[in-house]
């Protein structure tokens, strides 16, 4: 076993002097040096980050869509697929600082601020025209007006807070201080229609035209069971409809709300995630046990499936169409087309499919990135083909 490791170190080892011959980018040449260091060492985990590093570094500005030495937390893509946000967390003195920067496909423009505290979660509205965070409210004390309701079940667990950012003002729009569960995700709409879940019911706060907490949905949802908290996730389309995600450990409803009203889509979720298609609206959610995985797409009005994709164990995915979609296997961006599979050579942890056959991608160094069916240059893949060899032998 050693002389199979001994062996494919030193095929890695050549391609690494072979590599350095075709980059005269300082930064890839002293990534590809430190990598070569830490497989002196036989640190394949150390080798491998610098290989990461030295491939992106090799890659043409084309790929990027904000500064390549930038790293973000997480992103997120408006429904309407016209904007971005990205978190990028940083730490000084006082304490954690994040800043977001929200790019505008249509114009063309990038802009951004900071927010204060933990980001539990991030989302846009279907035009872009507002962002909601779920974060911690001692942090965004400032920001927030003196809550007019209470949990009815209280408990030790830590609590969260909204707070909506206006796009167009480049302000934060001040909304009750609203204290939520830190894993509940609200959506808010482009005409400022926060829905979330709080106690087991579907509430509402409408900063333009009632600027209060209420009652959305006058039935409550199911209540919890053997003190297991059910969580519930609200996403809105791109026509502005919103559904809600509410369940919890693998056993997820999709629902959709229209009027005031509620109605059930399927009981068969298995993960707290939603998909949309490019081509047409419909929502996708992830059915069935572990080994038996798949994508099932319904309408808004629709109890049956549409049509399913099989999966194995993707970590992430994005859908262009039924016949065109991205998913994410060991980290690594694939493409399926017309029943044709293909690796692309990314690496990605989180991914979203752009207005036409784009896609946008956060890279496993943090790095956000873009990629529109054009293959990287052949000297890149080289470091990107060198780098999986030794992510194998990690394995």
């Amino acid at each position: 076993m050693k002389g199979v490791f001994t062996k494919r170190y030193l095929f890695i080892w050549l391609l690494l002097n072979f590599s350095l011959f075709f980059f005269c980018s300082p930064s890839t040449e002293d990534y590809i040096l430190k990598a070569k260091t830490e497989l002196a060492k036989e640190n394949s985990i150390n080798a491998f980050r610098y290989f990461q590093k030295a491939y992106e570094s090799s890659l043409p500005d084309e790929y990027f869509l904000l500064d390549r030495d930038r790293s973000f937390s997480t992103f997120a893509l408006s429904a309407k697929r016209e904007h971005a946000i990205f978190l990028e967390e940083k730490e000084n003195k006082k304490g954690k600082i994040n800043q977001f920067e929200i790019i505008d496909f249509v114009n063309d423009e990038r802009f951004g601020a900071e927010i204060k505290g933990e980001v539990y979660s991030l989302s846009l509205s279907p035009s872009g025209k507002y962002a909601v965070f779920l974060t911690d409210p001692d942090a965004n004390k400032n920001l927030m007006l003196k809550s007019t309701v209470e949990n009815e079940n209280e408990d030790d667990e830590k609590k969260c807070a909204i707070l909506i950012w206006d796009i167009a003002k480049e302000e934060y729009h001040p909304i009750e201080n609203l204290p939520l569960n830190c894993r509940e995700k609200p959506a808010v709409s482009d005409f400022g229609l926060i829905l979330f879940v709080q106690d087991e019911k579907i509430m509402a706060y409408d900063i333009k035209k009632n600027p209060y907490v209420r009652q959305y949905i006058e039935n409550s949802l199911d209540k919890t069971l053997n003190d297991i908290t059910n969580l519930g996730s609200v996403f809105y389309s791109a026509s502005n409809t919103p559904y809600l995600l509410y369940g919890n450990f693998g056993t997820y409803t999709l629902y959709s709300i229209k009027d005031k009203n509620i109605q059930k889509i399927t009981d068969k979720a298995s993960f707290n995630k939603v998909y949309f298609l490019v081509s047409e609206e419909h929502i996708g959610v992830f059915t069935g046990g572990a080994s038996e995985h798949k994508i099932d797409f319904f309408s808004n009005d629709s109890k049956n499936s549409l049509y399913q994709i099989e999966t194995q164990s993707w970590k992430d995915a994005a859908f262009i169409s039924p016949e065109h979609y991205y998913f994410l296997k060991k980290n690594r961006l694939v493409e399926a087309k017309n029943a044709g599979i293909a690796e692309i050579p990314f690496w990605a942890t989180k991914i979203y499919a752009g207005k036409s056959t784009e896609i946008y991608f956060l890279s496993s160094l943090g790095t956000a990135m873009k990629y529109a069916g054009k293959k990287p240059p052949p000297d890149s893949v080289v470091i990107f083909k060198t780098a999986n060899e030794l992510d194998e032998i990690g394995d």
